[in-house]
């Protein structure tokens, strides 16, 4: 059955590859603040939209929509005091004004993009669980954690509200982010320094994985008012282990220097997800890879 839905963002990575998705099947309306993302920009039904503003849902009035998803984000969320204005408007303020106009609008479920930064990082490689211990230390991560309890408060009867902590998205045409930057260095011959020969060691979602995540929800019942979960594939991975996969389908040597620090860890335990979805599955890494790599030397 066609749903009409709202994602706000869109025009974010995450945002536009959901439009592209969702809207092969459903009425889909998308905002952006200063620019439509190209490939969609011919086709896309979209509102200019300031979540900043404090009227900016003036520009929706009358509009009806079953599903909300926020995919927006604060355009500056590095570890800066200059920076926490904006994330307060934008992840705080403005998700509470998207929540209180589905509520006012009697939307049915709203599909909040949380973050697995949000969880204190651990020394071991133990899968961090959604009850896991919350990082104070990150403004960005606790600004998420922040829009989760709000959510929660939103949460009710008639308005089902979940939140998704996303590990390492990644995939095709994405830039200036971990898996791209990676695949750059290799091909132009950089240094890539590693604590301990590893660097990181973490679970991540493809792009089209979670876009599969979230048309899922939007079909099926959360079964409860509110609900939260980690959200990444079942592969664990160290940067060493990338940087390799990497390099032999490129056909060039990584240049990997070793450093004395310490192996960071992000693992999530996805269980509670699979648990919803039972017929979830995941892309491999290498294929996922294969993927980005082939687009981007189309794009070349």
């Amino acid at each position: 059955m066609s749903e009409r839905i709202l994602i706000i963002g869109g025009s974010s990575y995450i945002g536009s590859n959901l439009y592209e998705e969702l809207n092969e099947n459903h009425d889909v309306l998308f905002t952006y603040n200063t620019k439509l993302p190209q490939r969609i920009s011919q086709k896309g039904k979209a509102v200019r939209l300031d979540i900043t503003s404090p009227d900016c849902f003036n520009a929706l009035e009358g509009e009806k929509f079953s599903t909300i998803i926020w995919s927006s984000q604060a355009p500056n969320y590095s570890q800066d005091l200059k920076n926490y204005q904006s994330l307060l408007e934008v992840n705080v303020l403005g998700l509470q004004k998207t929540l209180e106009f589905a509520r006012l609008n009697s939307v049915k479920k709203f599909i909040y993009l949380s973050s697995g930064s949000i969880y204190k990082t651990p020394s071991n490689s133990a899968p961090l669980s959604e009850d896991s211990d919350i990082t104070r230390d990150s403004f960005y991560g606790y600004s998420k954690y922040v829009g989760e309890q709000i959510c929660e408060h939103y949460s009710s009867d008639t308005m089902q509200v979940c939140s998704l902590r996303l590990f390492t998205v990644y995939g095709p045409k994405q830039q200036n982010k971990l898996f791209p930057n990676i695949i750059q260095k290799i091909r132009l011959g950089k240094e890539i320094i590693l604590n301990q020969k590893k660097g990181l060691v973490f679970t991540s979602i493809y792009i089209k994985d979670l876009v599969n995540i979230i048309h899922n929800l939007i079909k099926r019942d959360f079964k409860n008012n509110y609900s939260l979960f980690n959200t990444s594939s079942d592969e664990v991975l160290d940067l060493s282990l990338l940087c390799d996969i990497i390099s032999k389908k490129i056909g060039k040597k990584s240049i990997i220097k070793n450093a004395e620090g310490a192996v960071s860890y992000l693992i999530s335990n996805n269980e509670a997800l699979k648990k919803l979805i039972p017929e979830l599955k995941f892309e491999p890494v290498e294929k996922a890879i294969d993927s980005m790599l082939c687009e981007s030397t189309c794009v070349e």
